[in-house]
């Protein structure tokens, strides 16, 4: 299915308009849909589902710069002279998007209060923490 131009509702579109993958026609597109569905499927957000769809089209022009040596879909032609920068940009695009996805990311401060820390003692599958009290205490330099 080609970018049907509704973002805000559709997932697959958000992703293609991030990327630059915006052909009305499907011949034209870099990647297909069910591409973009497994990014969206398998990312926690948009920007990193944005991430992985421009890692992919970073490996897609980096492999038809080093292997053919022009690359058509639809009306657009790549030669293999200009895949390499197409690649590298993708490349960048994807450390954006990472950065912005990072960006969203808040840390977590549980049991600030005593009802908080009661709920969250009371789970049995949370992971054990890594710090523990007393770790850093040296009984040999207290002597």
């Amino acid at each position: 299915m080609a970018y049907g131009g509704a973002p805000t509702f559709d997932t697959n579109d958000a992703v293609r308009l991030l990327v630059g993958d915006i052909s009305t026609s499907t011949s034209a597109e870099f990647l297909a849909d069910g591409d973009y569905s497994y990014f969206t499927a398998t990312a926690p957000n948009t920007f990193i589902a944005a991430q992985l769809a421009a890692n992919s089209l970073a490996a897609l022009f980096a492999g038809a710069a080093s292997s053919v040596q022009e690359r058509k879909v639809g009306d657009l032609v790549i030669k293999r002279s200009q895949a390499g920068p197409v690649a590298k940009g993708y490349q960048l695009l994807s450390q954006k998007y990472g950065r912005m996805a990072a960006a969203q990311i808040s840390p977590f401060a549980g049991g600030l209060s005593r009802g908080g820390k009661t709920a969250v003692e009371g789970e049995t599958d949370r992971v054990r923490p890594a710090f523990l009290r007393g770790l850093f205490d040296n009984p040999a330099a207290s002597t």
